[in-house]
Order: C-alpha cells, then sequence, then structure tokens
C-alpha cells in the first residue's frame, strides 16, 4: 500500500469509527463524564488515604463534579491514584483535556515506536475499541505504549523491560499470564524490582490496611459487573446466559490457560506477549470493550502469519463491527468473542512448528 493509499484508508477509518460510536457520547466526553471522573476523584483522596472509602469517595465526586456515580469506584491499585495526584490539583474543565492529550499522545507514541508504522496505524485507525478507550478517559492508553517500547528494547534491556511490563498492574486483572512471559525469557528481575517499588508506593500513599479496603471495593464492583456481562467481550460474557456457567467459564478457562503457557513454552517473546495478551482478556472477569483496545498489539504481531481461520478472526477483530457487536450483547458479541479464541487457538497451533524446530536443533 502507498503512502496516500494508507492515508486515504486510515482518514476513511477515523471517519467510520467516529460516526459509529462517538456521536451519542460526543457531548459526554466533551465535558469530561466518563471514567476519568473515578482517576480525578482518586487524585483528590490519595493524599488522605481515602480512594477505596465509598461514601467519600462519592461525596468527593458530587462536590466537584455536581453528581456521582453509583458504578464508578476505583478499583485499581493506590500507586495509579499517586499518578493522577498532579492533574487532580487543577480544575476538572482544564486536568480533563489535559488527560486527553497524554492519552492521544500515547496513541501516536505506540505507532511511532511499532515496528510496522504503518499497520499500527492503519489498526488504530479502525479501531473501535481504541475509540472508546480515547473518549472514556482510559489509563490503558498508557499500557500501549509501555508495551510498544518494550518490544523495541527487549533485548538490549532485559531489566528496563521488565520495569516497564511491572506499570501493566494498572491493569492487572488482564495480565494474569504476564509472569509466564517474565519467566520464559527471564525478565523477572526488572518486573520483581518494579512490582516492589509500587507496592512500596501503595503501601506509602495508602495505608497498610488498603488490601483489606481494596477487596471490599472489588466485591461491590463485581456485583455491579455480573449485571453487565452480556457486554463483555470475554469468556465470562460468552457463558454468562449459558446454564451452570461457571463451570464452562472453569473449564475454558482451564483450555485458556494451557494455550497461553503452550504459546509462551514455545514460541519468541513476541508471539508469547500476543498469548498473553489475548488470553488474559478472555479469563478477566472484569473486562468491557475499551480493553480490548490492548488487543492492538497482539492482533498486530499475529497478522503477518495468519492464515485461514487465523486471518478471518483478524479481519473480523480489526474492523469496527467487531466492537459494536460487543456493545449489542449476545447474540453478536459472541462472534467477537470467537473470533478472540480463534487466534489463541491458531497462536497455539502455529507454535508447534517452533517447538519441531527446537527439537530437531537439540538432536542436531
Amino acid at each position: 500500500m502507498r503512502r496516500w493509499q494508507a492515508i486515504a484508508c486510515g482518514a476513511a477509518g477515523i471517519a467510520v469509527v467516529a460516526t459509529l460510536f462517538c456521536p451519542p457520547v460526543w457531548q459526554r466526553a466533551i465535558r469530561g463524564q466518563n471514567d476519568f471522573q473515578v482517576s480525578y476523584v482518586s487524585g483528590q483522596l490519595v493524599m488522605r488515604r481515602q480512594i477505596y472509602e465509598t461514601a467519600v469517595f462519592q461525596a468527593t465526586e458530587r462536590a466537584i463534579l455536581g453528581q456521582t456515580n453509583a458504578d464508578l469506584l476505583d478499583t485499581r491499585p493506590p500507586f495509579l491514584a499517586l499518578i493522577f495526584w498532579p492533574l487532580a490539583q487543577l480544575p476538572y474543565g482544564v486536568a480533563w483535556p489535559l488527560w486527553a492529550a497524554i492519552g492521544g499522545g500515547a496513541v501516536l507514541g505506540f505507532i511511532w515506536l511499532w515496528p510496522d508504522r504503518r499497520a499500527a496505524a492503519l489498526a488504530c485507525c479502525w479501531s473501535g475499541a481504541l475509540c472508546c478507550a480515547l473518549i472514556n478517559g482510559q489509563d490503558l492508553l498508557l499500557i500501549l505504549l509501555w508495551l510498544a517500547i518494550a518490544m523495541r528494547i527487549r533485548e538490549r534491556r532485559p531489566f528496563l523491560t521488565g520495569l516497564l511490563l511491572a506499570l501493566c498492574a494498572a491493569k492487572f486483572h488482564l495480565f494474569v499470564f504476564l509472569p509466564l512471559l517474565l519467566w520464559r525469557h527471564q525478565l523477572w528481575r526488572g518486573f520483581v524490582a518494579g512490582a516492589a517499588a509500587l507496592l512500596a508506593i501503595s503501601f506509602a500513599v495508602a495505608g497498610w490496611n488498603w488490601p483489606l479496603q481494596y477487596v471490599a471495593v472489588l466485591a461491590q464492583e463485581e456485583a455491579v459487573a455480573h449485571a453487565k456481562a452480556a457486554i463483555m467481550p470475554n469468556l465470562h460474557g460468552l457463558f454468562a446466559a449459558w446454564p451452570h456457567a461457571d463451570a464452562w467459564e472453569i473449564a475454558a478457562t482451564l483450555c485458556v490457560s494451557a494455550g497461553v503457557f503452550a504459546v509462551v513454552r514455545r514460541a519468541d517473546f513476541p508471539a508469547g506477549l500476543a498469548a498473553v495478551l489475548v488470553g488474559g482478556l478472555l479469563v478477566s472477569r472484569h473486562a468491557y470493550l475499551h480493553d480490548c483496545a490492548l488487543l492492538l498489539p497482539a492482533l498486530l504481531i499475529a497478522l503477518p502469519a495468519a492464515r485461514g481461520l487465523g486471518l478471518v478472526a483478524l479481519a473480523w477483530l480489526l474492523t469496527p463491527v467487531s466492537a459494536l457487536a460487543v456493545l449489542a450483547g449476545h447474540p453478536a458479541g459472541d462472534f467477537t468473542r470467537l473470533a478472540i479464541l480463534a487466534v489463541l487457538g491458531c497462536a497455539v497451533a502455529g507454535s508447534l512448528p517452533v517447538l519441531a524446530t527446537q527439537r530437531e536443533a537439540h538432536a542436531t
């Protein structure tokens, strides 16, 4: 694809995604009536060690923003609230546009650092999940940047790569398989150092009892999230309406875990990272459309070698229609969930020749 064709295709993608996703939420996004409210209020409360006190949180939200949303609680670790403390010292009307600019800059940084910039740019332009993350003020856009940097520096700076991957703790429930990748590629030293630092910061700003408070908030969020399972792009959403849903979800989680382990053990770092991202989203109990933006690196890694069913699944996931299907709930959303499963299945199948090659080399 020539440059002018890529520019035209990207512009068309932005126009399509903006038309499909933005009109119903433009006014709320402009006013900052989105998930950034949680980050801003947490930044206000972090120095008072009250980010997990629901009554105080909602009272502060009402005092600052004139309203409260009972469904929005801070379910992130305390160190993240400290990151938002500087923004919380600004008026909300200034802090939200500034944070939106930071998120947009993180996406541009991801595109610039990705090995195939053109493919990354086109995937971002056509991504409904990324659009959703941008207008919702999601912090996962920074994780996209960390992952792109980690891909760049892994071989030359393994310790720094581990430190960067420790920052993925901001969305730890989507990175449950990350330890496998750290073990396989000897990145655990930097990760342990980074995780220890983040844990120390969390105790310093939230007090010694924050884990108990945090668990209580997570329990409240679980009750809210269960009612929204139909629009979750994970195994929980896939089986929520089935009889014996928990049993099906546990069985599928075990299968996904085995698949991720197989890929990470046999494949190179990029393929292992893709499996970690896809598998983590699938087994998470709490994920929404904007979290699918973390699939972008995995899809870009898998795309060059995709064939057959894998190519069909990738083509579906790289179009905004897959995002609309998730928002539509059952049964339309199941097409997207099954496509994510198909990507992991094809990754498992694609890792088998790598194992064979390793055995041949060892035998020689």
